[in-house]
């Protein structure tokens, strides 16, 4: 049997895609590819990448299979949907798609299948749960290094212009470190203190070192907490970005090393919040609703659980593919004609999951399922 385990990963403006093909259990490809997004789909963009450019890699392969099924391991949700394109067109997130995206989606659907025409061979599709397929882990690593490479090689060739714009050298004495400005709208003050931390980890090494080392290292003595950075960055993206904003060095060889600069780091006002008393009225009117609709408990545990068990922020169009997928959805009716995003909004006002800055949903306590009680509704 032939299997095709497919990612796709997005980070800073780039695509990543790998695939690896099995035969009877046996590796017999393994490739990964980096480019820059051509759309607004992010990862998707690259999920389904990955499934049409392995695909088309069978048919170079192997020509013709006649009838053997060629099992598609994979872990986006709406993967199916957009190959065989058969989403419908009246579906919320088709109409939140620009002409552009679903002009990419159409073309990788038609290449993909071409390439299943030419190979006249019969498809399977398995979703797994990221991180939880042996195999489907190795496509991720390989993918994650490959990625992990490119992105420092693309952020240096933005090196020395960031430099150039938001650093200034103290006057005297020619040895004084430059002083560069870290941008508060991109980066948290915990991120800040954190790049310092990085910095003088990186000046007590006296030697270059890798991104695997250097994070080793950090993560030893100064666990990294992602949920106090914007954007939910993670450790990695954040040595990425110092290099990419030239606070970072990479050499020639792909080493990290040390630049002696000084970190500046200018406060602003948060954000504005909702009024508190909007909040207030809206989680009101929801809690009198759930007191009385049991219809509307249970859907609100429904889509606890399924972004609880995802681990990861999760998108509004894979909370759709989701209820598609398991055939149980939304009834407005059920409740003064909220639409799902609505209820969603609603769940973030009291508590049950959280939404970052770019409109993803996440559990409040990842991998703790919490449990919703009459008694936790009247509070």
């Amino acid at each position: 049997m032939l299997k095709v385990f497919t990612d796709g990963s997005f980070k800073n403006g780039y695509c990543g895609a790998a695939y690896m093909i099995t035969d009877n259990g046996v590796e017999v490809a393994l490739q990964v590819q980096v480019w820059k997004s051509k759309t607004k789909l992010r990862n998707v963009e690259a999920e389904i990448s990955a499934a049409v450019f392995a695909f088309e890699e069978l048919v170079k392969m192997y020509g013709t299979l006649k009838n053997e099924v060629v099992v598609v391991v994979h872990d986006l949700f709406s993967l199916k949907d957009h190959l065989q394109n058969e989403s419908a067109s009246g579906t919320q997130s088709q109409k939140e798609l620009t002409e552009s995206e679903n002009e990419f989606i159409s073309q990788m659907s038609k290449r993909f299948l071409e390439a299943v025409r030419h190979l006249e061979c019969q498809l399977s599709f398995e979703k797994v749960r990221g991180h939880s397929h042996v195999v489907h882990s190795k496509v991720d690593f390989a993918l994650s290094t490959v990625m992990a490479r490119r992105l420092l090689i693309e952020s240096t060739n933005r090196c020395n212009e960031s430099l150039e714009k938001n650093s200034e050298t103290f006057p005297g004495n020619p040895k004084q470190r430059s002083r560069v400005f870290v941008d508060p709208k991109r980066y948290s003050e915990y991120e800040y203190n954190y790049m310092g931390f990085v910095l003088n980890t990186l000046k007590k090494l006296k030697t270059p070192v890798t991104i695997t080392e250097l994070k080793q290292k950090l993560l030893e003595k100064n666990p990294y907490l992602q949920d106090k950075s914007k954007n939910k960055r993670d450790i990695e993206t954040l040595i990425f970005d110092m290099v990419s904003e030239g606070f970072l060095k990479l050499n020639e060889h792909g080493f990290l090393e040390y630049k002696p600069i000084k970190l500046a780091y200018i406060k602003t006002e948060p954000f504005p919040r909702k009024s508190k008393r909007v909040v207030e009225k809206a989680k009101s009117s929801f809690n009198e609703s759930l007191l009385h609709s049991k219809y509307v408990q249970d859907y609100v545990r429904f889509l606890q659980k399924f972004i609880q068990s995802m681990g990861r922020p999760v998108s509004y169009e894979e909370i759709v593919s989701y209820i598609e997928t398991r055939k149980n959805p939304w009834r407005p009716e059920k409740f003064n004609n909220t639409s799902l995003e609505e209820l969603l909004e609603f769940m973030v006002s009291l508590g049950k999951i959280e939404r970052d800055e770019v409109g993803r949903y996440y559990a409040i306590s990842l991998g703790v399922r919490l449990k919703l009680s009459q008694n936790e509704l009247q509070q």
